[in-house]
């Protein structure tokens, strides 16, 4: 990953995990988390480090958030913390980072930017 598309998302997520609010300075304690995992196929799509696709998380593959997330897919995938590479089509930017327990959504942007609770496209809001 580029240092300085890490640094944006370090950056752009606050120092701190996206997902519990931990407090991660410099980005340290944690890991810039690939929303298309590089090992079922993320790493040979050109954008892959797109910050659409990164998010800071607490601990690693296996620790902290980022474990949290490794270990249960299912419900990654279902909330949009994990993305499947067959999205050929569909925008990442368009699909939000969820939460079991609450209504907030978060939509992360190539360019680097947020976005929070976005009306669906068409919904004329």
């Amino acid at each position: 990953m580029p240092a300085d598309v890490r640094q944006l998302v370090i950056d752009r997520d606050g120092h701190a995990c996206r997902r519990c609010g931990a407090p991660l300075p410099g980005g340290r304690g944690g890991s810039v988390h690939h929303r298309i995992p590089r090992g079922m196929g993320g790493t040979s799509w050109a954008g892959i480090h797109s910050p659409a696709l990164l998010v800071l998380l607490c601990g690693d593959g296996t620790t902290g958030c980022h474990g949290h997330l490794e270990a249960n897919r299912s419900a990654a995938l279902r909330l949009g913390w994990l993305l499947s590479r067959h999205l050929f089509g569909i925008d990442p930017s368009d699909i939000p980072l969820r939460w079991d327990d609450r209504p907030a959504r978060v939509y992360l942007h190539h360019d680097g930017t947020v976005t929070h609770d976005r009306p669906a496209s068409g919904s004329g809001q």
